[in-house]
């Protein structure tokens, strides 16, 4: 009763949000700047054809930045998950020998802002990663407007190669087992 009470007033725990993991950063575009990628680790869904399933966000550069340096439990977070020897997926996907431990905090805390109810995303999007063949393809999009409310949404069915070095190349380096 408690919980049909807290969802009905908006309530929210950590058990009912996504896992935002971080993916990748999206080159700037002419209207809106930087973007940051994340994907949702706890929606992944392993087709029974070997393919992947994934929800992914994009977040404004300055967003994610302005979060960090304001909410300091986002660095409390972080600071914890850093002490229990937490490392990003995607740091451990593709380890640089030269990457700091400044760069693996960085990405913590991009996280642990991505994670927060205040974020908003500029953009969602649901991929579908062919793992055998290394293609890729949007299966549905929604971009947003900065107050939240939707400013596009499509439904797509193209196969493409997927980039070497790109977000898509990061998702299948985690993703695919």
């Amino acid at each position: 009763m408690i919980a049909a009470i807290g969802l009905l007033t908006g309530f929210r725990t950590d058990v009912l949000r996504a896992d935002w993991k971080y993916a990748g950063g999206a080159l700037p575009d002419r209207e809106s700047g930087n973007a940051l990628e994340f994907y949702d680790a706890e929606t992944v869904e392993y087709l029974s054809n070997g393919d992947v399933k994934v929800w992914v966000k994009a977040i404004d550069t300055s967003d994610v930045d302005g979060l960090v340096a304001g909410d300091k439990a986002i660095i409390t977070k972080a600071a914890e998950k850093t002490a229990k020897s937490y490392y990003p997926p995607y740091f451990l996907s593709s380890p640089d020998p030269d990457a700091s431990a400044d760069a693996c905090i960085e990405m913590i805390l991009w996280e642990e802002a991505a994670n927060h109810a205040d974020v908003k995303p500029k953009a969602k999007m649901l991929y579908e990663i062919n793992c055998r063949e290394r293609m890729i393809q949007t299966v549905s999009a929604i971009t947003y407007k900065r107050d939240g409310t939707t400013t596009f949404a499509s439904d797509f069915d193209r196969w493409s190669p997927i980039p070497p070095d790109s977000t898509g190349d990061v998702l299948r380096r985690i993703l695919c087992k």
